[in-house]
């Protein structure tokens, strides 16, 4: 089975997360009638630091108004919330 474009960039993400984030926790969120709406793809801990993820496949995708909310409650509970759109590695460099 190919990979989807998204799936490509959460493979890199993760490759990435194992060298610059030593240590850290992850939990990738399930979809589909198992997850829990607009949560987004990654929580993780580095650092003492929570951080959600939502990760879309390029640019040109954007997050729902749902996905969007969660981020903002996220970071509005004191996490850091970070939406990727592609691989952009200066927004994880600023993590």
């Amino acid at each position: 089975m190919a990979m989807t474009p998204e799936n490509k960039v959460k493979k890199k993400l993760d490759d990435w997360m194992k060298i610059h984030f030593p240590g850290y926790f992850r939990y990738r969120a399930p979809g589909g009638m198992f997850g829990s709406g607009g949560v987004g793809d990654y929580i993780i801990v580095y650092a003492g630091t929570p951080v959600m993820i939502e990760v879309k496949a390029d640019e040109t995708k954007d997050a729902t108004t749902l996905q969007m909310k969660r981020l903002k409650e996220f970071q509005a509970a004191g996490g850091i919330a970070c939406l990727l759109k592609g691989f952009e590695e200066h927004k994880l460099f600023a993590i």
